[in-house]
């Protein structure tokens, strides 16, 4: 990943970025506090509020990092035809496309990292918007808003609440709308599943689930949620739809190279790790991977363990401990756990969603030297009150409005 160039722009978002936070937490505070009728007020002022911001961060692009340009480049690739895991930007075999491509690459030597299943979003948006960068943004983003649409659609009064909180969350509309990232896609994808299978559609859910998993991996770990309290025929009609859509769409792009360069990526790259950064001072980079490696897996039992009777909920406190056992955090790594509000309002999950802002002091830096640097203190401010309220989460359970009350030691969706 590489960043976009200083500007005005960029300092005024990371400005907006924190006001944004405060806002935000202010208004997560007054609808959990609140009673029923006045919740509802809120709702509803809070989904005016938040079309009204993403209406406004149309324009705006690349601000925080410039990943879209790996987005356009790989559409560009695959509607011509040629598969994108097969050679990467600087490779002669693409020099023709590459003259016609207006931007400038980051990492023009390694292949692409991205799944099939985005590949074929980036090209059917690139047949629309060709190579314009603008009518990109705004073809990704009407299609983004149509999912999140269709999503409170299908949500019922008390999922919506914590819908318009996710998408109210400044990481949603920094990281997901004004800067494009796919995990917005996946994430959104995965809520209608959920959403669908809450509806009883089931094959449909198990369809749809396969897309979000074809966009990014992560949400596979949602299977067990569409499988738990339905019939064998109901089930069966999950597995199938959801094994046939992911052969279908990863058979139009198999070959050695399928995986591009997700390899490198997973075992070279650093940035933003609160664990890592303090294990890097006494021990090698490759004993740490081990560890965060061998933590992980140790967590996800406990998580599993714990929410056995919840899926959804055990799905979304994995994503929070896979991040933060993961050497990489970007912010929109969290969009996944965010857009899950609706099904698992974990602490840890708006905490972190609050917290992420301290990110921006490191790329200020960056920004201003070109050095990245992870300053401890402000992985601090990041990383403790997450994993306090983690563990909060594991003890008691999603949070409940005040007006809700647990009956299993557990809260419910």
């Amino acid at each position: 990943m590489q960043f976009a160039d200083t500007s005005e722009a960029f300092n005024t978002a990371i400005i907006a970025w924190g006001a944004f936070t405060i806002l935000w937490v202010v208004f997560v505070f007054a609808v959990c506090r609140s009673g029923e009728v006045l919740r509802r007020k809120l709702t509803y002022l809070g989904m005016c509020v938040v079309a009204l911001s993403l209406v406004s961060l149309l324009i705006p692009h690349d601000i925080f990092s410039d990943d879209a340009v790996r987005y356009r480049w790989d559409g560009w690739v695959t509607s011509h035809g040629i598969n994108p895991y097969n050679a990467p930007p600087d490779d002669a075999l693409l020099d023709g496309l590459r003259k016609d491509f207006p931007d400038s690459l980051a990492y023009p030597h390694l292949r692409t990292i991205y799944p099939p299943g985005s590949q074929i979003v980036f090209a059917g948006i690139v047949l629309i918007a060709h190579t314009d960068v603008w009518l990109f943004k705004l073809v990704w983003w009407a299609f983004m808003m149509g999912l999140a649409g269709i999503c409170i659609w299908l949500c019922t009064e008390h999922q919506r609440t914590l819908f318009v909180i996710a998408m109210a969350s400044p990481v949603v509309m920094f990281h997901g709308y004004m800067d494009i990232h796919v995990d917005v896609l996946m994430a959104l994808l995965t809520l209608l599943a959920l959403l669908m299978h809450q509806r009883n559609m089931f094959g449909s859910a198990g369809a749809v689930l396969a897309l979000a998993a074809t966009v990014k991996f992560l949400p596979i770990l949602a299977l067990p949620a569409l499988l738990r309290g339905v019939n064998r025929q109901q089930r069966l009609s999950v597995i199938v739809a959801f094994v046939s859509l992911v052969c279908a769409v990863y058979v139009a792009f198999l070959g050695p190279e399928l995986m591009g360069s997700l390899a490198t990526f997973v075992a070279k790259w650093q940035t933003n790790s609160g664990l890592y950064t303090f294990l890097s001072v006494y021990f090698e980079d490759q004993i740490i991977r081990g560890f965060l490696l061998f933590a992980m897996a140790s967590c996800l039992g406990l998580v599993w363990w714990r929410f056995r009777r919840q899926p959804i909920v055990a799905f979304s406190a994995s994503i929070i401990v896979i991040l933060l056992c993961s050497p990489v955090v970007h912010p929109w790594y969290l969009l996944l756990p965010i857009i899950m509000l609706p099904f698992a309002a974990l602490r840890s999950t708006i905490v972190w969603g609050a917290t992420m802002c301290v990110y921006g002091v490191a790329l200020s830096n960056y920004k201003g030297n070109g050095v990245w640097t992870d300053h401890p203190i402000a992985l601090a401010i990041e990383y403790v009150p997450v994993c306090i309220a983690f563990v909060y989460d594991i003890q008691n359970g999603p949070l409940l409005f005040r007006d809700q009350h647990r009956f299993d030691g557990v809260a419910t969706s």
